[in-house]
C-alpha cells in the first residue's frame, strides 16, 4: 500500500491526514460536524497496522466533477477515510455519522459513502499502483443504539413484513440484514442509484461491505469499533 498512499499524499499534498506506521495502538476519532447531533465521534481503535486517515474535506467541495456535470453523481461527502494495509490486504474505509437508527437516515449514510468512493475512485486513477481490484471496500455508518430491545425488535419485524410484500427491496434487504448480522456484502451496482447507469464493470461490480455500527448505550454520544 505505501506506494500508492505514497503517490496519492505526493499529487494530492494540500490534503489533511494523520499517518500510523504499524503501531502498537492508535485511536483515529471521526467527528460529526453538526452541532445538534447526538453522536458526535466514531473512536476506531487501529492495532498494528499501516493507515493514512482523512476527514471529510478529503472529498468535499467536488460539485465540478460531480453535480455541475451530472444528474447521478452527487457532491456528498462521508465523515471519514481511510487507508489501511491489514497483512497485506490494502483496504479502502469510508465512514458516517448519524444520530439514530432511521431508514431514511442509514441509506442516506451508505449513499454519502458511495459518492465518497466514487470520488475518491477519481483521485486514485491517476496515481501509481492504484488498482481497484486491489482493493477491500468497506462503507460503515455508525448510530446511536435503539432506546430498547422492544424497539429494536418492533423495528426488525416491520423490516421483515416490507421483506415478504417487496422480496427484491434492496434498502429492505441491507436494512435487515445490518440489524441482524452488522454487515451485508453487496455490489455497487447493487444500489439502487447505480443499477441502471453504464458505469465501467470494474466499479458496478466491485464487492464491498456494508456495516453498521451502534453505540454500546442509548445515552452514549460516541461508537468504538476496532480494526
Amino acid at each position: 500500500m505505501m506506494k500508492i498512499a505514497d503517490s496519492f499524499l505526493q499529487i494530492f499534498d494540500k490534503t489533511k491526514h494523520h499517518i500510523s506506521s504499524s503501531s502498537p495502538e492508535i485511536l483515529w476519532t471521526i467527528k460529526e460536524g453538526s452541532c445538534d447531533a447526538s453522536i458526535k465521534k466514531l473512536h476506531v481503535k487501529i492495532g498494528g497496522l499501516d493507515f493514512y486517515a482523512f476527514d471529510e474535506r478529503l472529498t468535499k467541495g467536488m460539485g465540478h466533477i460531480t453535480n455541475t456535470r451530472s444528474t447521478i453523481l452527487e457532491d456528498k461527502e462521508c465523515d471519514g477515510i481511510a487507508f489501511v494495509e491489514d497483512l497485506g490486504k490494502c483496504r479502502l474505509i469510508f465512514c458516517d455519522l448519524k444520530s439514530r437508527f432511521d431508514s431514511k437516515k442509514i441509506n442516506h449514510g451508505f449513499n454519502q459513502d458511495l459518492m465518497s468512493f466514487l470520488k475518491m475512485h477519481m483521485l486514485l486513477s491517476i496515481c501509481d499502483g492504484y488498482e481497484l481490484k486491489d482493493f477491500d471496500i468497506d462503507f460503515i455508518v455508525a448510530c446511536k443504539c435503539f432506546e430498547d430491545d422492544n424497539k429494536q425488535d418492533s423495528f426488525l419485524h416491520m423490516l421483515q413484513s416490507k421483506q415478504i410484500a417487496d422480496s427484491d427491496s434492496f434498502n429492505t434487504n441491507v436494512l435487515t440484514s445490518l440489524l441482524t448480522k452488522g454487515e451485508k456484502c453487496v455490489k455497487i451496482g447493487d444500489f439502487p442509484n447505480m443499477s441502471n447507469i453504464n458505469i465501467h464493470p470494474s466499479i458496478k461490480d466491485k464487492k464491498i461491505k456494508l456495516r453498521l455500527l451502534m453505540s454500546n448505550n442509548y445515552n452514549d454520544d460516541f461508537v468504538n469499533y476496532s480494526i
